[in-house]
């Protein structure tokens, strides 16, 4: 839990990027800040380099219902961002 990013905190950051439609989340882990995002974004892009945090991120984002507005990608943030268009990104690293 000491990584994971408090909830005031991911709503405090996604209330700042409600202006832009979509936004990378490079590294999502559990989904905390990937659910706030869609909660006011149209699309958020969420990478992580483990599947098993992909698998939970989407388990706790169904509870949510915001899963039509994120795409998901397992593997290293600074390969898979390469070639994706957004008009933000939001990180807590690791």
């Amino acid at each position: 839990m000491y990584s994971v990013c408090p909830k005031v905190l991911a709503q405090h950051i996604a209330k700042r990027c409600t202006s832009f439609g979509t936004v990378l989340d490079s590294f999502c882990g559990a989904g905390r800040n990937v659910i706030q995002l869609a909660l006011t974004c149209d699309h958020v892009i969420a990478i992580d380099l483990d599947p098993k945090k992909i698998a939970l991120a989407k388990k706790n984002i169904e509870v949510y219902g915001v899963t039509h507005r994120i795409n998901f990608r397992v593997g290293n943030s600074f390969l898979v961002a390469t070639n994706l268009r957004m008009d933000s990104i939001v990180t807590s690293p690791p």
